[in-house]
């Protein structure tokens, strides 16, 4: 309530994990992943009635590298975000605090994962299935199904090469490595959890698992 807002004398203060307006909402990490950004960042900002609107205090860009995923990213920002709320708080107890309004033609919104995101289409491009997995990892986990068992991946590995095979099939098969057919190229898995099983490298998984080669993915 508005009110309960107005109680501090310098503002109530808050932490987002986007640049906002970008990113306004519960998975700021996850859809900054799944769209590929190569940078991100943290906001501090004077909380409002309605959700990640407020006026910014402070800012801080974090670059995205190729192996971050959502678990990586979280802890990089959570060190950040601790030096950015305690500089904040400095400049709030220093009255030195210019608060920007946010611009709302800018803003995107980031909403809560549904169990029906984490599922992968295989007829999508490598890249955007990449990402997926990138920002689901380690949870929930993107999935997919094989021979009738859940099978969450962790982590890829892009192959850019056509397969023979159609999208959602296995694609190449070895002792140790396995690749499914997308839209426009492969993805190797390199570490999965198959349903009734613990977490682990996709070659001890294919030790246990008997696969062949054109399987299809569900």
């Amino acid at each position: 309530p508005k009110e309960i807002l107005e109680i501090p004398t310098m503002g109530s203060v808050n932490i987002h994990t986007s640049l906002l307006p970008a990113y306004r909402g519960a998975a700021p990490i996850q859809h900054a992943l799944l769209n590929g950004d190569k940078e991100t960042g943290i906001t501090t900002f004077l909380i409002e009635p309605k959700v990640d609107t407020g006026s910014i205090i402070l800012q801080d860009k974090i670059k995205i590298s190729d192996d971050d995923n959502c678990g990586s990213l979280t802890v990089t920002m959570a060190k950040q975000g601790a030096k950015l709320i305690l500089k904040t708080l400095n400049l709030l107890e220093n009255g030195e605090v210019e608060p920007k309004l946010q611009d709302n033609d800018l803003a995107t919104v980031a909403p809560k994962i549904s169990k029906e995101m984490c599922k992968i289409d295989w007829s999508d491009s490598m890249e955007n299935i990449h990402n997926k997995v990138r920002a689901l990892s380690p949870s929930p986990g993107a999935f997919t199904i094989l021979m009738g068992k859940r099978l969450k991946i962790f982590q890829t590995i892009l192959i850019n090469q056509k397969s023979t095979f159609s999208p959602g099939h296995i694609s190449l098969l070895e002792k140790n490595k396995m690749a499914i057919s997308c839209f426009d190229g492969q993805l190797e898995l390199m570490e999965v959890h198959l349903e009734g099983k613990r977490k682990m490298d996709m070659a001890d998984c294919l030790r246990g698992f008997h696969v062949t080669l054109g399987d299809p993915m569900g």
